[in-house]
């Protein structure tokens, strides 16, 4: 966790298996589920609603992902 310029910064990341463009392009949609595999273990509704509070609490969320290296998550909220 970083504190800029007025600012909280938390940064979450993993190295999985990372995501392609087009999943990127949808992971904040409703009900999106990017690996059909897993269809069973969740709803697709965890990343939207992250990005509607965030967004409520005039924050940012946006992700970086590299297939093979992982993915981060970038959460910035104002102080």
């Amino acid at each position: 966790m970083n504190t800029v310029d007025h600012a909280v910064e938390v940064i979450i990341t993993d190295h999985g298996e990372g995501m392609t463009e087009d999943v990127k392009k949808h992971i904040f949609e409703k009900f999106y589920q990017g690996d059909p595999s897993r269809k069973s273990e969740g709803n697709g509704l965890g990343l939207p609603l992250v990005k509607r509070i965030v967004e409520l609490c005039n924050g940012t969320v946006s992700v970086q992902s590299t297939i093979g290296r992982g993915t981060t998550f970038t959460v910035t909220l104002p102080l």
